[in-house]
């Protein structure tokens, strides 16, 4: 764990990040570019994987011939992404 000092409106404010967080947040303010993910696929926020993950959906079908008949499931394809994802979280 890394110790930060901020001073902010004459208090200073103590933070404990892991060093290496503290590394990559140091790097990015210097202007240095990191590279995507080696697997390939862009780099998300909690968010963007959220809203890319929420476009997989399951459809409840019928017949068109037979209105009164039984219904089905289906599940959409997954992206690679989604794939990947679901893969990471072991579902």
């Amino acid at each position: 764990m890394a110790t930060t000092t901020r001073h902010y409106r004459n208090k200073v404010y103590q933070s404990h990040f892991p060093a290496d967080l503290i590394d990559i947040i140091r790097r990015s303010l210097a202007g240095e570019k990191f590279l995507p993910a080696t697997d390939g696929f862009p780099v998300h926020s909690f968010d963007t994987l959220l809203r890319e993950l929420a476009t997989r959906c399951r459809n409840t079908c019928r017949i068109p011939s037979d209105s009164s008949g039984p219904t089905f499931r289906q599940l959409t394809a997954a992206t690679p992404l989604q794939a990947r994802a679901f893969q990471l979280l072991g579902l």
